[in-house]
Parts: structure tokens; sequence; C-alpha cells
């Protein structure tokens, strides 16, 4: 078996991107070996990256590709060959398809009995490093790239561009040329505490074997692999801080290819500014971590360096240090000037100014009509009027901030600031949070906003944008959702869900529209259509099966909370009682059958009983609590009593008997069932297996 090795040297790439490169160049390449027939189950591949380098090592592969033998079934026999024994055309074709003579053509009887013409193929394998060289260009020239720059004379377009190309199979170099960099047997150290012929490369490593890239890497101060990177600055940080910002660490171990963390001190006033402000400034302007130590905020933090020897870490800190004084006075200025010269009124006027839309208004505006769609929640769950107020107050001040200086400069804390603000400025507790919240949950796995005024803001908002975004043809398409709709749309659905709160999206889409004075019309129905297929993401999320998604579909929008919880039920049932779920299923299965679509509705006549079980299957039925729609736990084990009770109905009773009113009535008894049914949802979507 064999190894090999694949390095793309790159100028800097941005850090947010290197994981998903290396990860996507990784799948391209293991997709390939296997398509060439060079990999085995044994074969691993191994990904290392930096912001300078992208690299794969693969292990075990095959030396030499194996033989491939193909039969190629061709047009029939009969209109292949005459009597004579001569090819006719239809042979002739594809004998020259596949650049053979007619000669070397063969027969067989194919699955159907029929003798057709066959080709016999033996394609021997090619050497392992020629077939390599194929698959490292192909991989890089398909790679999706989140951002593209063209180079030297045309060159790309890349991510970045390419500086050096390493590519070894086993103790030789692999042949290629990508983008007019050859491919060659040499790598390099790192780029400032090594030196070498190219200074903006650092010292050249020749390396003899793929086992071999990792450890000389390291004697030249490169850490190559992200993993032990992460674990290395994560020990450094436990020493100096008792909690640490995860999704900040995975974007330094990018940023240093030998890291070193150094704390850096700062003025204690800046602690009065918001924690949230302090840690924005911070990671923004320098990628620092607050020090905490035992749940206490220390006036210092921790950056991630690079280059750093002996003689030259304390005039980093010294200029890191100058850096982060300059920055948290900016921020500790935004945040005096905001309470000193602004507040809500002002920014609110200001944000008259400040489009939302092209034809929909301002931001102003937009604030305006969530408040009315709050109006429309609270009506529908039915609030009190304190709440009202709360709600209406969090509104009409939920986007003051995007006017303010420290949103302005750091746009992420829109929604954070208005709610320290809204303290700042005497609101209550319940104001401050619901401003807080309206923008929860960011993205999947965020937290649920802390209060129901905050989810009903939080709702608003997200109507407001949505309907606006498909009455101005903004609609999402493919990957592309600039506004976040999809987005939006789940974490609806999750807040109903979390909050128990029973709403008609469906109208809440439609009060949006007429709010902007915009008709009811195929595009809300367009919306309506989109949301429904959103919906079907938090349904799989939550384990339910699409089956009974597509159950509940009728009302999906007009009460999701119902939807949902019935969707529950009915699977917990499937887990937790297979035979009664399916009894359930084959029940309601087996009525629908029966009752024609135009039925006419009438009463039924327990006089026309005439036998036993009809009377029990009725006196059964009667005792199932009546439907409100909702599939529960009180109403379950009356409805299988009355299933089990229906089978042997079916067993005795002919719904069709000789007299005609007895039939009738029987269908009758059949229709009232049937709608029972219904009045849970759509039983044929459902399938029949446990």
């Amino acid at each position: 078996m064999a190894n090999a090795l694949f390095e793309l040297g790159l100028e800097d790439i941005p850090a947010r991107f290197i994981s998903n490169c290396i990860t996507d160049l990784k799948t391209r390449i293991e997709k390939k070996c296997r398509t060439a027939r060079i990999s085995t189950s044994d074969t691993t591949i191994k990904t290392y990256a930096t912001h300078r380098r992208l690299a794969i090592i693969l292990t075990d592969l095959l030396p030499q590709q194996p033989e491939l033998h193909q039969q190629i079934d061709g047009p029939g026999l009969v209109i292949s060959r005459d009597d004579a024994g001569q090819w006719l055309p239809p042979a002739i074709g594809f004998a020259k398809k596949y650049g053979v003579s007619p000669d070397d053509l063969g027969s067989r009887v194919n699955d159907k009995g029929q003798p057709i013409v066959t080709l016999e193929i033996l394609q021997p394998g090619q050497p392992t490093n020629a077939v390599l060289s194929t698959i490292f260009c192909e991989a890089v020239h398909e790679m999706p790239l989140p951002i593209a720059m063209v180079w030297g004379n045309g060159v790309g377009p890349f991510i970045r561009p390419i500086k050096w190309i390493c590519a070894l199979f086993d103790n030789h170099g692999i042949s290629g040329t990508l983008f007019n960099v050859n491919f060659g047997t040499t790598t390099y150290g790192h780029r400032f505490l090594t030196q070498g012929d190219t200074p903006a490369l650092g010292a050249s490593i020749p390396l003899s074997s793929p086992t071999d890239y990792v450890d000389a890497l390291a004697a030249h101060h490169v850490c190559v692999c992200a993993a032990t990177r992460r674990e290395r600055i994560g020990d450094q940080l436990r020493l100096h801080t008792d909690v640490h910002d995860n999704a900040l660490l995975d974007e330094v171990v990018y940023l240093a290819e030998s890291p070193v963390v150094l704390p850096i001190s700062f003025d204690p006033t800046f602690l009065e500014l918001p924690h949230d402000v302090l840690t924005a400034c911070l990671k923004k302007h320098q990628k620092a971590f607050l020090v905490h130590q035992k749940n206490t905020l220390e006036p210092s933090c921790l950056i991630i360096a690079d280059s750093i020897t002996d003689t030259n870490r304390e005039s980093v800190i010294a200029g890191n240090k100058r850096v982060m004084q300059a920055r948290l006075t900016d921020a500790q200025f935004f945040w005096t000037m905001d309470i000193q010269k602004n507040g809500f009124s002002t920014w609110n006027n200001h944000l008259k100014n400040r489009v939302f839309q092209d034809g929909m208004g301002s931001v102003f505006d937009k604030v305006e009509r969530t408040c009315y769609l709050c109006n429309t929640i609270i009506d529908q769950i039915q609030e009190s009027k304190s709440f009202r107020d709360i709600v209406a107050r969090a509104a009409h001040r939920c986007k003051a901030d995007l006017a303010s200086e420290m949103v302005m400069e750091f746009p992420e804390l829109q929604g954070t600031m208005g709610a320290y603000y809204a303290i700042v400025f005497r609101e209550l507790p319940s104001v401050a949070l619901a401003i807080r919240d309206h923008y929860k949950p960011r993205y999947d796995g965020d937290t649920m906003p802390e209060t129901l005024a905050g989810a009903v803001l939080s709702i608003a908002d997200r109507i407001d944008t949505i309907i606006t975004c498909f009455e101005n043809n903004a609609i999402p398409t493919g990957s592309r959702d600039p506004w976040g709709i999809r987005r939006a749309m789940i974490a609806i659905a999750r807040i109903i869900i979390h909050f128990n709160m029973p709403l008609n999206i469906m109208q809440c889409l439609e009060d949006a529209t007429l709010v902007i004075n915009r008709p009811l019309s195929d595009r809300t129905q367009e919306c309506a259509i989109f949301f429904k297929q959103r919906l079907k993401t938090v349904w799989a999320d939550y384990g339910i099966s699409s089956d009974m998604f597509d159950w509940v579909s009728d009302y999906l929008l007009s009460n999701t909370l119902l939807a949902y919880t019935n969707s529950c039920q009915l699977a917990t049932i499937q887990t937790e009682s297979p035979d009664d779920y399916a009894l359930l299923v084959e029940t309601a299965h087996r009525v629908a059958r029966i009752v024609p679509s135009d039925w006419q509705k009438a009463p039924i006549l327990t006089q026309m009983f005439c036998l036993p079980i009809e009377t029990e299957a009725y006196t059964a039925f009667a005792n199932i609590p009546p439907s409100n729609g909702a599939f529960n736990e009180t109403l379950y084990p009356h409805l299988i009593v009355f299933c089990r009770i229906l089978a042997n109905y079916f067993d005795t009773v002919l719904i069709h008997s000789d007299n005609p009113d007895e039939s009738a009535n029987r269908r009758q008894f059949m229709a009232v069932i049937n709608d029972y049914f219904n009045s849970f949802g759509n039983w044929s979507c459902l399938k029949k297996h446990t």
C-alpha cells in the first residue's frame, strides 16, 4: 500500500472560510479516489490547514489501479448481422463508437431472452501517481469558492493566489501543474520564525515522504494540525481564564501557525462598559478573549499571537495594548454619547431616514407595522392589557438602537444595546428583556426569548420581514436567502412550540399583507406554501416523520401548536403502542373508503339498528369525548376502544344490505365517524405499517 500528500500553499486565507474549504477538498478527493479505483476500505484521508496552506494526506492507497473488465451491451443480434454473417449498420456504428472493429464484437442472450451484440473491454490499470495528478487538479477546480480572486495574467479564480504546491506519492513527486504552478516536493516553514531564500515564504523544506510532513513542519515552527492547535490554545487559555468563547476559539485556530497566548491588561475603568460591548470590541478588533476569574471579569484579555520570540514578546504586548486602549476608548465614547445626547425618541426619528426595503418604507415604518402585528398576535393569545402595554413599549423601541453610535460600530449588538439603553433610560425590566430578545433565536441552537413579550415581538418583527420580502419579490431561491426568510420561518415555529402559543400564522400573514396596503393575492398563498415547507424541517428536527407532518398539513398554519401536539401524540402512540397505531390508521382508512365523496349527510336512525353490534358501536362512539381537533391523551383510550369494537362491527355487519334504508343509515354512521377522524387530520397520508 502507498501514501500520498497534496499541499496547496497560498496567500493568507480568511479564517472563516478555511474549515469548509479543507472539508470540501477532502470530500472531493475521497470520492474521486473511489471512482478511480485506487482506494480501499483501509484508505484514510487526513486534513491539515492553516491560513497559509491546505493539505491532504492519504494513506493505504493502491499502488496501481486494478484492471477494469467491462461487458457493454449493444443492439439486437437480429438487426446487427444478416443471414450471410455480414455486419449491418447498427453493429458497425456500435463498434465505431468504442473504437474497435465489428469483428471484435461478441454476442450473448440478455435477461429478456434476446440475442444481442456485446463488447468485452479490458482496461489496464494506470499507476496511482499518474491518476492522483488528475484527481488533485480536478478537485481543486471543482471546489465552490466562498470568495474568488484572479491574479497575475488572469490566473485563477481561486480563494487566494497559490504560492507553491507540494505533491508526493511515497518517495516520489507527482507531476502536474495547477494555476500555472508546477507540483513540487518542497513545502515551507513558518513565514517569520524561519528564514529562506524567499523571505515571504519561510525556510524551504524538501520532503521525501508524506509521512514526514507533520514532523518536518513542526521542526520549522508550524503546527499544521488544526485540532492540535486548538488544544494548545485551549490549554493556554485555561491557565488565565475560567471561561472562553468557543466560537472565537474556532476562528483563531486558523490565524496562527505557531500560536502563543499573550495576556494584555487594560484600564479597569473600561469594566464600567457593558460586558457585551467589551466582548464585541475586543473580539472585532483583536480577536481577544476576556479574562474571567471566579465569575469576576478582570481588566485583562488574551490574544492569540504568531511569530513570538523572547526578543519581541514585550513589544508585541505593548503594541496590542496601545491598540486596545484606543479601541476601548472609542467604545467608551460611543456609550457616553449615546446616553448623553440621544434617546429612543431621537433615534426613532432618525429611523425615518433609513430605508427598510425599496417601496416598503423606512425602518420607522417597519416599527409601526410591527406594533400593529403585535396587537394582532396578542388578540389571538388573549393576554392582559398590562401585557399589551409592555409589548407596545418594547415594540416602539425595538429598532431605535440601530441609530445609536454603538450599534453603527458593532452591528452585531443590535437588540442587545437597545436593552442596555432601556435600563439606562429607566424602562421596565420586562420592556428591556423584550427588546433584547426580539432577535432571538438568531441561529440554529440559539436560546429562545426569555419572556412571552419578547416572543410576541420576535414573531411580529419576523412576520413583517417575511411578507415584505415576498411582496417585494425578494423571495429566497436556491441557497440564496439574504434576508434570512427560511431561518425566520423556522424560528417562528419554534417560538410558538416553546411558548405553547395558539397562534394562527395564516391570519398574521394576511394582516401583515394588508397593513402594507397590498391585497391578498397569489403572493400571500406562495408565502404560505413556502412557510409550510419550512415547518417540515421543524417537524423533522423534533423527530416527527414526514407522513405525520402531512397528516396535519391542512391546519399547519392556522393552528401550528395544535398541529405539533397532535403529531407528537400520534408519534408517541406509534412508538409505544404500535398495535394501537396500526389499528387507528387501518380503521380510519377503512371508514374513509366506505363514505362516497358526494354523500349527503342525514340523521342517524338508531331504531334501524338490527344487530347488537350496531348499538354497541354507536354507544362506544357516543362515549368518545367531543372533538375540538385535539388528539390528546384523554381522547386516545376511548378512540382505541371504539376502533376495536368497530373491527368486530366490520366482521359482522354488511354495510351494503338488501334494505337500501339500512344501507343508507349505516353509511351515514360511517360518514359521521369519518368526519370525527378527519377533525384531527388527513389519515390517508399515514402509512399503515408500524
